[in-house]
């Protein structure tokens, strides 16, 4: 990334805070309406993409792992909301970090249920857009 660009660990580059505030939104919107490929569509999948996920399995997932268990859990949802709280966004050249508390809810044919997890995404920006290389999800206890 360009020193010329600016300060990567100082200045707050805020269109780029706004493009990534926008990814991290759209994330959840494509999963409210259910659009698999909208949601594939904002990940940069491969061999370097990892994620930690709230629900079981607790192991870091791979690409293909993470794919099989979002279109699954898509697939088996009746309804879902998310609502993002104290989002932070931090531009450090072609790669942002956002950090937010997640508040959801779902409902699926058997069970239903809502949540709040401490979450972190990882962007990488590839051809003009921001796509996500990692997420991580910690549910936060009733002590937290």
């Amino acid at each position: 990334y360009s020193l010329d660009a600016g300060d990567i660990l100082e200045d707050t580059f805020p269109e780029k805070q706004a493009e990534v505030t926008k990814a991290v939104h759209d994330v959840f919107e494509a999963a409210e309406r259910g659009d698999v490929a909208g949601l594939e569509a904002l990940h940069l999948y491969g061999p370097k993409f990892s994620k930690f996920d709230d629900i079981p399995p607790s192991t870091r997932l791979d690409a293909s792992a993470t794919r099989e268990g979002e279109r699954t859990a898509l697939a088996r949802l009746t309804s879902f909301s998310a609502t993002v709280e104290d989002l932070k966004v931090d531009v450090l050249g072609n790669v942002a970090v956002a950090t937010f508390i997640l508040r959801y809810s779902f409902v699926t044919p058997d069970v239903s249920g809502s949540s709040t997890a401490r979450s972190t995404m990882v962007f990488v920006e590839k051809s003009g857009a921001w796509r996500i290389v990692h997420e991580h999800f910690s549910r936060l206890g009733a002590e937290d």
